[in-house]
């Protein structure tokens, strides 16, 4: 038995024969030694025994393992989800600093103005909150149902 093979059986002895083996793994059959009857067998060759190990279930044929593990629509709705979660959280911030200067203005016009820049932002903000719950919901699908 050459090295490789004796290191491909015992990788596969310790990961549980969980993964398939890319090359072909060759036994030989040992013949008993105990017996007087088969002395012919000692000095004889062996005979190569090889056996084909199959992938187990769940686990990813040849095809689909050479179809990539991130595809672009994937990863273009996981951007998506990002950046509106970001653009979420700047235009709080911006909406919470114009409320609160909007509640310490005293003069009548800037009040407006202050209140009228926190509405604004605050409605991006419920925008841009309602494009990352379709971001999240388009990324889950894309990941975990379509195939």
């Amino acid at each position: 038995m050459n090295k490789r093979s004796l290191l491909m059986l015992l990788v596969c002895a310790l990961v549980g024969l969980q993964v398939a083996v890319p090359v072909r793994v060759v036994a030989y059959e040992l013949a008993p030694r105990f017996a007087a009857c088969c002395t012919t067998a000692i000095e004889a060759a062996p005979t190569p025994v090889r056996m084909q190990l199959l992938p187990t279930v769940g686990q990813a044929t040849a095809e689909e393992s050479d179809k990539p593990l991130v595809r672009r629509p994937l990863l273009m709705s996981a951007v998506w989800t990002v950046g509106m979660g970001a653009l979420a959280y700047w235009s709080r911030d911006r909406a919470d600093r114009a409320y609160d200067a909007y509640m310490h203005s005293a003069n009548a016009q800037r009040q407006q103005r202050h209140f009228d820049r926190a509405e604004r932002y605050d409605r991006v903000a419920g925008a841009a909150l309602f494009g990352m719950e379709v971001g999240v919901v388009l990324t889950s699908y894309l990941a975990f149902f379509r195939r």
